[in-house]
């Protein structure tokens, strides 16, 4: 999961504008010698980018996140002109010849475009199994998880990094409250 941390450093007073102060640069001093002495607001604010918005590497690297393959392949001989004219501008595999002796004909071997892209993973918190139920069947699932020393953030209840009894007593709460 990739996690980026701004850190955003503001310095006003009335003979000031709001300066910003960005990670990568070094400050030694900031002083103010008017009797308004700076005000300091330091945001910050962890950025998690959406799965629609991650690269292949990126998305296999998320836990929330699944990459999906979609690629088309095809051969540019059987192509009219406007899927032809299309590939021509996308991969460069097929070109659009418009005169030959039997007509306007589209040329290449193979093309392959490549749609692929990264989504959410849909679950519901607790429903470890996926079948769209929280049951005595997840709670198993979770004794097993603790047994072995592993961890599925599906059954982190409490959101600690950690799989505990914690998180199977919020999940039978789920299951008798339901």
């Amino acid at each position: 999961m990739n996690i980026y941390i701004i850190l955003i450093l503001l310095v006003s007073s009335v003979y000031s504008e709001p300066i910003t102060i960005y990670p990568t640069q070094l400050v030694r001093d900031i002083s103010n010698s008017s009797d308004n002495s700076p005000r300091f607001v330091i945001e910050n604010e962890i950025e998690m980018p959406e799965c629609s918005e991650m690269n292949e590497a990126a998305c296999l690297n998320d836990d929330h996140c699944e990459w999906i393959e979609n690629i088309e392949q095809g051969i540019c001989d059987i192509l009219n002109a406007t899927e032809c004219l299309e590939i021509e501008n996308t991969t460069g595999e097929c070109w659009w010849y418009g005169g030959t002796y039997y007509g306007p004909y589209c040329y290449g071997s193979y093309y392959e475009i490549d749609n692929s892209y990264c989504e959410q993973i849909p679950y519901i918190l607790g429903d470890l199994n996926n079948d769209l139920l929280i049951n005595v069947l997840d709670v198993i699932e979770i004794i097993n998880l603790i047994l072995n020393n592993d961890y599925n953030f599906i059954v982190d209840m409490n959101g600690d990094q950690r799989i505990d009894v914690l998180d199977i007593i919020e999940l039978i709460n789920i299951i008798i409250n339901n």
